[in-house]
């Protein structure tokens, strides 16, 4: 399994984790059981730690992107910075530059 799939695993997970907290203090604050100190406290928790937990692997996500598009605009320019000629480019380059001095 690549990254992207673990960190796109990540995101659903915890945003299912927060999606959990948030129903639970709902639930907590609709029924009023007697524990509701505690179940608030960990409904809390548990949607705190996953939005935590989900914005975190966005970032590494969002991180690798900008990474992948970074390098592949250095493959497209050479180390110079100027864009890489192909051998096409340059062949037809080359031929435009012999027909040049031979109509002279």
């Amino acid at each position: 399994m690549n990254n992207k799939t673990g960190y796109g695993l990540r995101i659903v997970l915890g945003g299912y984790l927060a999606y959990l907290g948030i129903r639970m203090l709902v639930q907590t604050v609709n029924d009023r059981p007697e524990n509701m100190m505690f179940m608030g406290t960990m409904a809390v928790l548990f949607a705190v730690a996953g939005i935590a937990y989900a914005g975190h692997s966005l970032k590494k996500v969002w991180g690798s992107r900008k990474e992948e598009t970074k390098s592949s605009e250095e493959e497209k320019t050479g180390a110079d910075g100027a864009p890489e000629e192909t051998a096409d480019a340059a062949g037809e380059e080359r031929e435009e530059m012999e027909n040049n001095d031979k109509e002279k």
